[in-house]
């Protein structure tokens, strides 16, 4: 794929600068959201934080001496008790959502996704008049997959407002046909007509409308009597932030017959014989589709929930404040331009307008997608923004965020795009490949609720104008001049790490054996969890505070400490079994597990979480991180490192980044130990090691390759000494070292034993060459 720079932007100029009216809603957040106090909380679109007086309430009610009991035991009053929060929750449900009287039922989920599979798996698609199903492109991953049950067809909004207005496709005799869309794209916050259920109905009786209400109904209100749908799904923590686990399928009673069932659970028969195929199902659609008892003690909360929404001006209220807040956050990003020149934007808004009070509910919801661009007009990697937020205490999302109509749209990606860059690329979902050939493939998010605020607002953009909008006077980025065009004289080796358990303390010797693999025992073994994730320290801080006070290469044994713990001796081979695997950088890789008791209650005592350690069985090939030219040696053999074998640093470019952090309490925290780099080099001016890069360099007799520069994650931020953690060196580095947009420390390295000279070793001293 050809690189390509993102499609225009099509939003409009930006406003001028203005003064925000206030917001229309001002909750306490000291007592209604204590939690948001030390945040800066920008994903509602993900789930509302949930407001403190709704859980009181909850618990209030539950310890109250009403007992509940299971509502399938119907004699007892205890279940008579839940069956009667039940009712009423169904009630409350159909109330807030305007349904007309006697025309909608209420069946109960897990969320709105259980929602839409119950529509999928329900309908028989497999009739002799063969249905069809259309759904809208904007369309969440949740209703895209109900295609693997069907003949499909994607559609954009032109062809349904065609559709809806003049007709078209003859939908055959079908007894009935679906089309699925969402009330609001949940990647942009685009709303679309809730009209288009009667406009369908009204050209083809034969259509079933199903309308993913999640994304909408986390600010706004669905009114039935408007939109009319056959089925309607619902998350309920999207809407309150609390219950979750609990949504529900809204079914038009006349369209319950068309859900059936191929697996029936504990309360939906009526009658059934044991030794035939022979059952009666129960008649109430609700009790028909509901397998098994239901959660009844979070579907209890839901009163509180919308108690608490009529409290605060209903949801009216909430929608007019979300709005409000939005539009603000709109009109700043729009506003962004690097070197204050009107040609240069910052930001691309991925949306056809902007939220606006006036226009909302029928335009937009309070979500904002957007694409960060650096001064030269490239995208920043959506990934890198999340994670120094993530230091600034600012939550956000980025990705396609289980959207991928929505973002190929935006994003200028065709179906080919998308599978080159999982085939060839190796581009998945969750990884922080967001970026390929200079192309964006995914982007940011922030979105607004009740509890938004402009001054998170203000916050949000402070950031991006400190770190990621260019100056009209732009300071001198770190980086090696480029008057300098080969290596400065003398450079040595200073240090050597290795750190034999990933993510955790390191060993600093004098002279330590290489494999092309990296440094001898370097990542040897790893620590994971129970479905064999790797841990890390951004995941468990106090990994580095283990340490190993003994490594024998030559035995491969090793001793570790760690504060309040017995030292521990591990060695390899000793009680080890192949076959568990563990999951590196995306990566599933065999490795042996060390079976003796006392290793797993050592390691899991201390971190205070359930894991195992393994050893590296064989070595692996990176799948993520390091770019690679036709020109450049093939990837590079690992233990259990993310993206290359060694990772080499300058002591007098750290000592030049620590001299720039404005907080001078910080400086004296921040140490190479954070940059866990395996092959330190002094004596060389600062930077240095930009000119290295796709260079072939010698330490001693020994010859390694630079591949690239080391991409930053907020573990650097990390106290080795302590595990606590600050925002710093990440904001300084953000603000001086980046490389296409990434936030850089460090570069990737390769031994290429092939080139250099028997014993493959290295010793503190030794200088640093190139080679010609």
């Amino acid at each position: 794929m050809p690189p390509a720079q993102l499609p225009p932007s099509p939003s409009p100029s930006p406003p001028p600068s203005q003064t925000p009216s206030p917001p229309l809603l001002a909750l306490p957040r000291e007592s209604e959201y204590p939690q948001l106090l030390t945040e800066t909380y920008l994903d509602f679109a993900g789930t509302p934080p949930f407001p403190h007086s709704l859980l009181a309430a909850h618990l209030a009610d539950l310890t109250k001496p009403t007992l509940y009991g299971n509502p399938h035991s119907a004699a007892s009053p205890s279940a008579s008790a839940s069956a009667a929060r039940i009712a009423a929750a169904r009630d409350r449900i159909l109330d807030a959502l305007h349904a007309p009287a006697g025309e909608y039922a209420v069946v109960f989920t897990a969320n709105a996704t259980a929602a839409i599979r119950m529509v999928a798996e329900g309908l028989d698609w497999s009739g002799e008049r063969r249905a069809r199903l259309w759904y809208l492109r904007e369309s969440h991953t949740s209703v895209v997959g109900m295609r693997e049950e069907v003949g499909v067809r994607m559609v954009d909004e032109t062809e349904v407002e065609t559709y809806v207005a003049e007709g078209g496709e003859d939908v055959g005799d079908a007894e009935f046909n679906l089309f699925a869309y969402p009330a609001q794209c949940n990647f942009s916050g685009t709303r679309f007509p809730l009209e288009w259920s009667a406009g369908m109905r009204n050209r083809s009786r034969s259509w079933r409308v199903l309308l993913d209400a999640a994304s909408y109904a986390s600010t706004t209100a669905v009114d039935l009597s408007v939109a009319r749908p056959d089925f309607l799904a619902l998350s309920f923590y999207k809407m309150f932030g609390f219950p979750t686990g609990l949504g529900a399928l809204v079914v038009r009673v006349d369209a319950a017959p068309l859900l059936l069932k191929s697996y029936f659970g504990g309360g939906t028969t009526a009658a059934i014989a044991p030794g035939s195929a022979w059952r009666l199902y129960r008649d109430d659609i609700s009790a028909r589709m509901e397998d098994g008892t239901l959660p009844f003690l979070e579907i209890a909360a839901l009163k509180h929930g919308f108690d608490f929404i009529a409290r605060i001006g209903g949801w009216p209220a909430v929608s007019a404040h979300a709005t409000h807040i939005a539009s603000e956050a709109w009109r700043r990003l729009a506003a962004l331009r690097h070197g204050g020149d009107p040609s240069r934007p910052a930001c691309i808004l991925h949306s056809r307008h902007s939220p606006n009070p006036e226009t909302l509910p029928t335009s937009h919801g309070p979500i904002i997608a957007f694409t960060l661009l650096t001064p030269a007009g490239t995208p920043v990697p959506p990934s890198d923004l999340a994670r120094h937020a993530a230091v600034n205490r600012i939550h956000l999302r980025t990705g396609c965020f289980c959207n991928p109509g929505a973002c190929a749209a935006h994003l200028g990606l065709s179906d080919d795009a998308i599978r080159e860059n999982a085939e060839l690329h190796g581009h998945v979902c969750w990884d922080d490949m967001d970026v390929v050939n200079g192309r964006a493939v995914g982007a940011s998010r922030i979105s607004f609720g009740a509890a938004s605020t402009l001054e998170d607002v203000a916050a949000f953009i402070h950031f991006l104008d400190r770190f990621y909008v260019q100056p009209p006077r732009v300071p001198h980025p770190l980086t090696v001049s480029p008057h300098v065009p080969t290596l400065p004289s003398h450079p040595t080796l200073t240090r050597l790490a290795v750190h034999p358990i990933k993510s955790c303390g390191a060993h600093y010797p004098h002279t330590w054996p290489l494999t092309p693999a990296g440094l001898a025992l370097d990542r040897e073994w790893m620590l994971i969890d129970a479905v064999g994730v790797a841990l890390d320290q951004k995941r468990v801080t106090r990994m580095c505070l283990i340490k190993p006070v003994e490594l024998d290469w030559r035995r491969g044994r090793m001793v570790v400490e760690a504060p309040g713990m017995e030292k521990l001796v591990i060695s390899v081979g000793e009680d080890e079994v192949e076959g568990v695997l563990g999951r590196v950088c995306g990566d599933r890789i065999p490795t042996l597990h060390i079976t003796r008791p006392s290793v797993t209650s050592w390691f899991t005592t201390f971190l205070g979480t359930p894991c195992r350690l393994v050893r590296t069985i064989r070595n692996r090939t990176a799948s993520c991180g390091i770019k690679r030219s036709a020109q450049q040696s093939p990837a590079p053999p690992l233990a259990f490192a993310n993206e290359s074998p060694l990772l080499f640093a300058s002591e007098s470019s750290l000592a030049d980044l620590v001299a720039r952090i404005e907080d001078i309490k910080e400086r004296g925290k921040v140490r190479m130990e954070a940059f866990r780099a395996n092959v330190v080099i002094g004596g060389d001016v600062a930077w240095a090691e930009d000119a290295w890069i796709g260079r072939r360099v010698r330490i001693g007799g020994m010859v390694f390759e630079i591949k690239g520069p080391c991409r930053r994650c907020h573990m650097v931020c990390i106290d080795q000494e302590t595990g606590e953690a600050s925002r710093e060196p990440f904001n300084t580095l953000a603000l001086h070292r980046r490389r296409e947009g990434k936030i850089v420390f460090g570069s990737h390295a390769m031994f290429l034993d092939a080139q250099s000279a028997a014993p493959f070793m290295l010793t503190l001293g030794e200088t640093l060459e190139p080679v010609e």
